[in-house]
């Protein structure tokens, strides 16, 4: 019997010790919560997020002051040599159709048409001609700025990735690439198309601007793709580009063979290459994007074309324009 109780009593003790090791099992198992330091002083702080660094500035304040300097030296002589009345040429047609928010003569220039409309309102001084000729000179001057501003940041791109240039500190490649942008918009601005059509009131000043806004803007986007903001707004700029002169088309292969060139570069850099499609689209996500924009874009300017030199007569679908049509509208769905 003695036997019996000494027997229970070391099962009591051997279950007792086995739930104590569970018990703090359990807890070296469960989740700590994690404590806040000053808590241990006795004063509680709120919790505060970590905050992600801001992106540094693509343009640096000297640049901008660069680029208003020499807008400013060209817009000060642009305004000297300005024509004060109507010039030779398209320049009487141009003022009239424009002032008077009309159509001048074909392709029209619709944007330069809407923009001197509107400006005629701001500046209410001056006669018609001269107040058209004011924008051409500001118009002038900002593309001045705006090439200041792209050549100036494209040769300190080449002076940083130029070998011969490692021993240049950063400070004096900075101002090297500065003073080679400036000069280079000086000898831009006072070359004798610029200087003539920033003089005069006609439209071929603005389709120089919309060239280097473009260019500018998908500049920016190839330095940093991630922002489509920028591609977007660029495609949005072609577009109306195009609406003041046509010639602006001559920029869309450039656009589209440089969106190709940015989204490949990751998939020739990845090893292996990845050889499904599934892995290759969303690189080539801009491409695609440029591509079905131009298909678009071409497709509606084609039906415009087309409804515009119908017959006043003619049905819609009437002759070759509706086995065209048949063709064309489900080859814009399937791009859609």
């Amino acid at each position: 019997m003695p036997f019996h109780n000494r027997s229970n009593g070391s099962e009591a003790r051997t279950t007792g010790s086995r739930a104590h090791k569970g018990r703090q099992t359990n807890q070296a198992q469960a989740p700590q919560k994690p404590v806040n330091p000053a808590a241990r002083n006795g004063a509680v702080r709120p919790f505060v997020p970590a905050v992600e660094e801001p992106i540094p500035a693509f343009y640096k304040g000297e640049d901008w002051v660069a680029a208003a300097v020499t807008a400013l030296i060209a817009g000060f002589v642009f305004y000297y040599y300005m024509s004060p009345d109507v010039t030779l040429q398209d320049s009487g047609e141009l003022v009239t159709g424009a002032y008077n928010f009309g159509v001048p003569h074909p392709p029209g220039y619709p944007l330069w048409s809407f923009l001197c409309w509107i400006w005629r309102h701001i500046v209410t001084v001056g006669n018609p001609a001269w107040r058209v000729c004011l924008l051409s000179v500001i118009t002038g001057a900002m593309t001045v700025g705006l090439v200041t501003l792209l050549t100036k940041r494209t040769l300190l791109m080449l002076l940083e990735a130029s070998p011969w240039a490692e021993k240049i500190d950063p400070f004096t490649k900075r101002w090297m690439a500065l003073t080679l942008g400036v000069f280079s918009a000086m000898i831009f601005a006072f070359n004798q198309g610029v200087w003539l059509w920033s003089c005069v009131p006609e439209m071929r000043v603005l389709s120089v601007f919309m060239f280097f806004l473009t260019s500018t803007t998908f500049f920016l986007w190839t330095l940093r793709p991630d922002r489509h903001v920028y591609l977007y707004v660029t495609m949005l700029l072609v577009g109306l580009g195009i609406s003041n002169h046509q010639t602006l088309l001559v920029m869309v292969a450039p656009f589209v063979i440089g969106a190709f060139a940015v989204g490949i570069q990751p998939i020739v850099d990845a090893r292996p290459i990845p050889l499904r499609l599934s892995a290759i689209m969303p690189s080539l996500r801009a491409t695609s994007e440029l591509v079905i924009t131009g298909l678009f874009a071409g497709g509606i300017t084609f039906l415009i074309r087309c409804w515009l030199e119908m017959p006043p007569a003619a049905a819609f679908f009437d002759g070759g324009f509706g086995t065209v049509m048949t063709f064309l509208v489900p080859a814009l769905i399937l791009v859609l």
